[in-house]
């Protein structure tokens, strides 16, 4: 089993200002320091699956979504 590294970058949501903030890079959010974060801003991920997900609903779409790549290429190759 391998732990993560001291300082180890890890993903976490953000808010659009900090997206446009020219400060923001892969490594700004660590395991060293997300916990300070949740602490300050909350806990991002609060309400965001309120009501569920279909999974079946996702495959059809995912589905529909690979159907028209491969009619694409199908079409673009003739």
């Amino acid at each position: 089993m391998r732990c993560a590294r001291d300082g180890a970058p890890v993903a976490t949501p953000l808010e659009w200002d900090e997206v446009e903030d020219a400060r923001l890079f892969p490594h700004s959010h660590t395991v060293r320091n997300v916990l300070d974060r949740l602490e300050r801003q909350g806990d991002p991920w609060t309400g965001n699956m309120r009501g569920g997900v279909s999974l079946a609903q996702i495959l059809e779409r995912l589905d529909r979504l690979l159907a028209g790549v491969t009619e694409a290429k199908e079409a673009h190759a003739a």
